[in-house]
């Protein structure tokens, strides 16, 4: 037990208890051996495993439309979002308290493509926004940094948080516009009633310039 005052030295991991192999038939390959390929870390004392709770509809809808949720209820792909998200929020939280020092959730379904009304690729609730949320209303926190670092441009992220002065958004994404095949797959992800995915910000539009990636 760290000691009142200091910094914790603890490292928090967070797992969903729906986070299996043979839960995520998507996702079979990434996992293959998971949860055990970490046991060796958490030997460790330094490393604590926490379960990831399912986070609660009611703070969903603080950031989320009904409509979104209604349509991840219906996506089998998104049955993991609860925990996910929630995992996320705990961690969040947990640091804030000072119980942790830092944390690595395992989720089993992503965030930074889903925004208000539209989600896809595997997000289903943007558990970054969420967290940013809970913190300034639970914690009084002010300012945040997300360094988002997916070979996708954070979009849902972007949306939910654009001009948002407490907030920057740094995305490390390089252009897709520009390919093809990925415009195709990415057209194909978000059409019907979940919209369009946007793409990460061309050269000169808002968004992460050459200049300001270097100076990072």
């Amino acid at each position: 037990m760290d000691q009142p005052g200091t910094r914790p030295r603890a490292h928090g991991h967070f797992l969903s208890p729906e986070l299996q192999p043979q839960e995520l038939p998507h996702d079979r390959g990434r996992l293959f051996d998971f949860p055990l390929a970490i046991e060796p870390i958490l030997e460790n004392p330094s490393y604590r495993l926490y379960e990831s709770p399912r986070i609660g509809d009611e703070l969903i809808l603080e950031v989320h439309t009904p409509e979104l949720l209604k349509e991840v209820r219906r996506d089998p792909l998104c049955s993991t979002g609860w925990h996910s998200a929630g995992g996320v929020v705990l961690a969040a939280e947990m640091i804030a308290r000072g119980e942790i020092r830092n944390a690595f959730a395992f989720i089993g379904a992503g965030g930074h493509h889903s925004g208000g009304i539209s989600f896809g690729g595997h997000c289903c609730f943007n558990d970054v926004a969420l967290a940013v949320h809970v913190l300034r209303k639970r914690y009084g926190w002010k300012r945040f940094a997300i360094l988002d670092t997916d070979a996708h441009h954070g979009d849902g992220t972007r949306e939910l948080l654009a001009g948002d002065p407490g907030v920057l958004h740094v995305c490390f994404a390089r252009p897709i516009t520009s390919r093809p095949t990925a415009r195709r797959w990415m057209s194909r992800r978000w059409a019907g009633t979940r919209g369009e995915a946007p793409a990460c910000p061309k050269r000169g539009e808002p968004g992460l310039t050459r200049r300001r990636r270097r100076g990072v």
